[in-house]
């Protein structure tokens, strides 16, 4: 086959259960794309931090997008040189797309006072707070509010509470995100961006010929890049519907939830392009 094959997903209600953060459904999945050498490449709004763990954990040494689209990371020599956009962090090539997380603060401090209990942001929470949100653990609550660029918020207020936020960061230069759980403020940025950014880079670095990738996602902060795939895979979650695409063709639906839908997904995409029992 004379093209890149490529396998983008979301984490969180998509290769993560949404309430439990376990993958094990889709180990089976993720055992096949290793073993057929495609690349797996998250695009997530978690942080650097948490999606390196899993990475170690999962044996993944591919690039990632992280904070809904707000930078990407390319290990070092992975591709034959680094892109001339990218900056030297650590083992890492870094291509960052959003202003620092520092820039929402006094907006947020602004709307605070505009608009008192309609949410909690994880830099003014804290930890502990940040643990009880999401129900992560303690380590993991910490490594997700480790951000470089963006801030996600709990949102209790009203509509029209929300219209107030998103004037407001559109001003300071951002733009409000909303994901399966949280709403995120990051740069004008989003998935869709960053990895049209890195899948440019694969064809680049393959000689310049088409990628074939399946893109996976189960929320709104998802449709961006779901768009871009010649394929996508939505993901059905419990508590709403699909998101929408403008796109009818290349579109697959999981079976059941999460991780089970996306390797039901996976699987079917695999065996349109192989011979696999």
């Amino acid at each position: 086959m004379n093209k890149v094959l490529l396998v983008a997903s979301d984490l969180d209600g998509s290769l993560l259960d949404h309430d439990n953060y376990s993958y094990e459904a889709a180990k089976p999945a993720l055992q096949l794309l290793e073993q057929l050498r495609i690349p797996l490449v998250f695009v997530s709004s978690k942080t650097f931090a948490e999606i390196v763990e899993l990475r170690a954990e999962i044996g993944n040494e591919h690039p990632f997008v992280v904070e809904n689209g707000s930078a990407v990371y390319v290990p070092e020599g992975y591709f034959e040189q680094a892109p001339e956009e990218c900056e030297q962090v650590g083992e890492y090539w870094r291509y960052a797309l959003s202003p620092p997380r520092r820039r929402w603060k006094p907006v947020l401090d602004d709307l605070r006072a505009r608009l008192p209990a309609s949410f909690e942001d994880f830099s003014s929470a804290g930890n502990a707070r940040v643990e009880a949100m999401t129900g992560l653990g303690r380590s993991q609550a910490e490594m997700a509010n480790q951000r470089e660029f963006s801030e996600p918020l709990a949102w209790y207020g009203s509509d029209e509470g929300l219209a107030v936020l998103e004037e407001a960061v559109a001003a300071a230069g951002g733009r409000v995100y909303r994901g399966g759980r949280f709403y995120t403020i990051a740069g004008p940025t989003d998935k869709g961006k960053a990895y049209l950014w890195l899948r440019e880079k694969y064809a680049q670095n393959n000689g310049g010929i088409s990628v074939h990738d399946l893109c996976i996602g189960d929320g709104a902060n998802d449709v961006p890049f779901l768009e871009e795939g010649v394929a996508a895979l939505l993901i059905p979650a419990k508590d709403r519907p699909l998101p929408t695409l403008q796109r009818e063709d290349g579109v697959m639906v999981g079976e059941n939830f999460g991780p089970a839908a996306w390797a039901d997904g996976v699987g079917r995409w695999l065996k349109s392009l192989y011979s696999i029992d």
